[in-house]
């Protein structure tokens, strides 16, 4: 069983990271090999060659239609001839920085990924666009990739008979076990 070679390994990994970091940073080896752990729980759940090939074209088709959707907002700038002449490797960048910025929470409100997109429009070293141009874009772009699920998705929330206040209720209840030290 090859998938079980894989899991295991990462529970010896995040094993051996907890040991090495674990008494001078506790949360951070804590943290750390709780998402190794996770992270090998994911790949346990490709059995053959065939599930991953499935998986990862699957993955580039979502990139895909990702940056065409990227690459179409940004087009439809016309009289903008900065927005409108930008060419793949330039949308990729952009699409690379949302990445960077989607990690990064701002208190209160979120916006990672739209300020970071809105930074690297207005950039005089990047692409230069002004502010209220780049703000706008950085705006629709967000919108189009990121929040145009949001309709979908409470319609099939809705449609499974799903209640997004019991499922807030219900993760609130469920709280995590202590976890035991098996070193002492």
């Amino acid at each position: 069983m090859p998938s079980c070679r894989c899991h295991c390994s990462g529970g010896r990994i995040a094993d051996w990271i907890e040991q090495r970091t674990g008494r001078r940073w506790p949360k951070f080896a804590s943290s750390l090999s709780s998402k190794i752990r996770a992270f090998g729980g994911g790949l346990h759940t490709i059995h053959d060659a065939a599930s991953f090939l499935q998986l990862a074209g699957i993955s580039v088709l979502m990139w895909l239609l990702i940056a065409s959707a990227y690459y179409n907002v940004l087009h439809a700038y016309s009289d903008q001839p900065t927005l409108h002449s930008m060419h793949i490797p330039q949308v990729l960048l952009l699409m690379a920085s949302s990445i960077v910025g989607s990690m990064i929470q701002l208190p209160a409100v979120g916006g990672g990924s739209q300020l970071a997109v809105i930074s690297m429009l207005s950039s005089p070293e990047w692409f230069n666009v002004p502010k209220e141009l780049a703000v706008s874009a950085g705006i629709l772009l967000w919108l189009v990739t990121f929040m145009s699920v949001t309709p979908v998705g409470l319609f099939f929330a809705r449609h499974e008979h799903l209640s997004l206040r019991r499922l807030s209720q219900e993760s609130e209840q469920v709280k995590p076990e202590p976890s035991v030290d098996l070193a002492s």
